[in-house]
């Protein structure tokens, strides 16, 4: 687990940030869960390819159960693939 990227790993997978975020629904899969569930895995670089459709409101954190913020996954998920090069 990557610094700032701990918190996905108490992720209930109940979909509660999907029905807060204004996106909901990327590239068919539900949006910010499935961006919580790849940092938890560590892909970091599709982490990074879904950030770019978070709109960075915190609607998710503010709804979330166990607090998990996406934008903050996404920005330490993109730091870290941009370290990497």
């Amino acid at each position: 687990v990557r610094k700032d990227t701990g918190q996905s790993l108490v992720c209930y997978n109940c979909q509660t940030c999907v029905g807060a975020c204004p996106v909901k629904l990327v590239e068919g899969v539900p949006y910010p869960m499935t961006m919580v569930l790849e940092t938890r895995l560590g892909n970091y670089p599709r982490v990074a390819e879904l950030a770019r459709y978070c709109v960075g409101c915190g609607r998710c954190a503010g709804k979330c159960p166990a607090g998990i913020s996406a934008p903050r996954l996404a920005a330490a998920a993109v730091s870290h693939t941009k370290n990497r090069r």
